[in-house]
């Protein structure tokens, strides 16, 4: 576990195995696991010699989402508290010039108790791949021990991969990987639909909040709201760049 100012705690050879196990196929122990959105893939894979066995990763569009708003909708803490609230919270605890440190707490059904997390992450762009590639490990902060208010959570190299559509540049194909142990009572077996069905309501919030940016966007406004009645597309505008960088 990460939570310390060190450079190597994200190294190249992560890289390069998130890249792998994105183009993982069923020959090499993944398996189909849902189908909630046309198009969308989601794996599994259970490996007990892996320190956190459970691998779930999917492939999903995100029609209307230029690469860089999209980016900046999923690493922002801020604008992912605006849109993606109701099911997580992330807080920024600590950042350096190699990593952030972060804690979630994941909202969960009330049959379930919620679990919370805390993750070291880093975002690079990858020329050769077209994409930026963010990672996440297990961390730590002195801020967020245990609690019994929550189940935590622990992490293995987990990615969120990003590229520009093919046949769309103001769409992104968002591939995920969550190596996870979620703790608790909840079984391998039920992860994978649990998973799938996460990821496809995900899509639509980020769908729907990126397009209630845009609009706000293509209003033309002399007077700027104070901070305390700003709406939240008001807050994307100030926080989103205007144009994309690549």
């Amino acid at each position: 576990m990460y939570g310390m100012n060190r450079r190597d705690v994200f190294r190249e050879e992560d890289f390069q195995r998130a890249i792998e196990l994105e183009s993982g196929r069923e020959d090499e122990g993944w398996s189909r696991t849902g189908v909630c959105k046309e198009g969308a893939e989601f794996w599994k894979m259970v490996d007990y010699n892996a320190a956190v066995p459970l691998h779930l990763k999917c492939k999903i569009r995100l029609d209307g989402v230029p690469l860089e708003k999209c980016r900046e909708l999923l690493t922002n803490p801020e604008l992912r508290n605006e849109w993606d609230g109701a099911k997580f919270q992330v807080e920024q605890l600590a950042r350096n010039p190699y990593y952030s440190t972060i804690y979630w707490i994941f909202h969960l059904p009330s049959v379930v108790k919620d679990r919370d997390m805390v993750q070291v992450t880093t975002v690079r762009w990858i020329p050769e791949q077209k994409a930026y590639v963010i990672l996440y490990k297990d961390g730590q902060h002195v801020s967020k021990p245990e609690t019994d208010d929550y189940i935590r959570m622990k992490t293995g190299l987990s990615y969120t991969i990003l590229r520009r559509a093919e046949d769309d540049p103001d769409s992104t194909i968002m591939s995920t990987l969550g190596n996870n142990e979620y703790g608790g009572w909840l079984p391998y077996a039920v992860m994978g639909p649990i998973y799938a069905s996460s990821l496809t309501k995900l899509s639509h919030r980020l769908e729907e909040a990126y397009k209630e940016y845009s609009q706000d966007q293509r209003q033309v406004k002399k007077l700027t709201p104070k901070p305390s009645v700003a709406s939240h597309q008001e807050r994307y505008k100030t926080m989103l760049p205007l144009k994309d960088q690549r």
